[in-house]
C-alpha cells in the first residue's frame, strides 16, 4: 500500500464514525525533514470547531516490510507507527506533529495487516467525539490522553483564561509590530548600507514560510558576515545589538517581532 492509499482508507473509516475530513492537504514531510510521498496529510474535519487542525503521519514502509513472525515477540506497543492521527487547536500550535500533540492515536503494522486498521478505532472514535462535544475540554493539554475515553467532564474557566490571555498576546503583537518593524527595518537598511562586516542581510515571515510551526516572534533576521575577524564581528555586535546575557547578542525588546536567526557567543 502506499502512503496515500493508507490515508484514504483511514478517511473511509472516519466518515463511517460520522465524520467528514475535509481541506485535504498531501505533503512530502515536515518542515526540512523527508518522509516520503504523500506521508504528511493536513486536514480539518467538518462537525467539529474549525480552530481544529488535524494531522495524519504515515510511513507505509514499515507496512509493507512488516513480517510477523520476526516481530512476533515484539509487544504491540513496541512496534514502529505505521499511522499517527493527531490534532491542536490552532491557538495553541508550538510545532504540529504527534509528539507535541496531547490528542494522538498511533496505529501499528498488525493493524492494517490483521485487524483491518480496527485496533485503535475506538480510541480515534472517542477522540473525535470528545472534540465535537466536548472542545471545552480538549482545546488545550488539560485533557491528555483521557481524552480517547469519551466522558463528559469540561474545562470552562481554563478556556476562559487560557483565550483571553491568548487575544491579549496578540493584540500586543499586533501593537509591537506596528511600532517596531518599521525601526527594524530602517536598521537594516542602514547596517547593510554602511557596514563592512555584512555581506546581505534578510528579513522574512518565520510563521508564514514555515507552515505547521507557531513562534514568539513573527520576523526573522538572517545575517551573512563577510570573512572578516572575529574583533570586527564582535564590534559589529556591540554597535548594532544589545548584549543581553553570556555574550549572546539579540534585538532585546524587539524579540518578541524579530529573532536574530546569527548570533555570536564571545568568549
Amino acid at each position: 500500500m502506499t502512503n496515500k492509499e493508507i490515508a484514504e482508507l483511514v478517511f473511509n473509516k472516519i466518515k463511517s464514525f460520522g465524520f467528514t475530513p475535509y481541506d485535504i492537504n498531501y505533503g512530502n514531510g515536515y518542515f526540512i525533514f523527508e518522509m516520503g510521498e504523500d506521508s504528511v496529510v493536513h486536514f480539518k474535519i467538518k462537525e467539529v470547531w474549525k480552530t481544529w487542525k488535524f494531522g495524519m503521519w504515515i510511513n507505509s514502509e514499515k507496512l509493507n516490510n512488516y513480517n510477523e513472525e520476526e516481530n512476533k515477540d515484539t509487544p504491540y506497543n513496541k512496534e514502529s507507527n505505521v499511522v499517527q492521527i493527531f490534532c491542536q487547536h490552532e491557538h495553541v500550535i508550538d510545532k504540529f506533529k504527534p509528539s507535541r500533540s496531547a490528542l494522538c492515536v498511533d496505529f501499528k503494522p498488525y493493524d492494517f495487516k490483521y485487524c483491518g486498521c480496527a485496533w485503535g478505532l475506538p480510541e480515534l472514535k472517542d477522540m473525535l467525539k470528545m472534540i465535537k462535544y466536548h472542545p471545552l475540554m480538549c482545546w488545550n493539554d488539560f485533557c491528555g490522553k483521557s481524552a480517547r475515553y469519551y466522558n463528559s467532564k469540561s474545562f470552562l474557566i481554563p478556556f476562559l483564561k487560557y483565550e483571553s490571555e491568548y487575544i491579549f498576546r496578540e493584540v500586543e503583537r499586533v501593537i509591537k509590530t506596528a511600532f517596531f518593524l518599521n525601526y527594524t527595518k530602517a536598521k537594516l537598511f542602514l547596517m547593510k548600507r554602511f557596514s563592512k562586516v555584512l555581506s546581505d542581510v534578510r528579513l522574512y515571515d518565520f510563521e508564514k514560510e514555515n507552515d505547521g510551526w507557531s513562534t514568539d516572534y513573527l520576523y526573522r533576521i538572517d545575517l551573512t558576515v563577510k570573512d572578516v575577524s572575529d574583533e570586527d564581528i564582535s564590534r559589529f555586535f556591540r554597535f548594532w545589538f544589545k548584549k543581553w546575557k553570556y555574550g549572546i547578542y539579540g534585538l532585546a525588546r524587539f524579540d518578541c517581532v524579530v529573532e536574530l536567526n546569527r548570533s555570536f557567543f564571545i568568549e
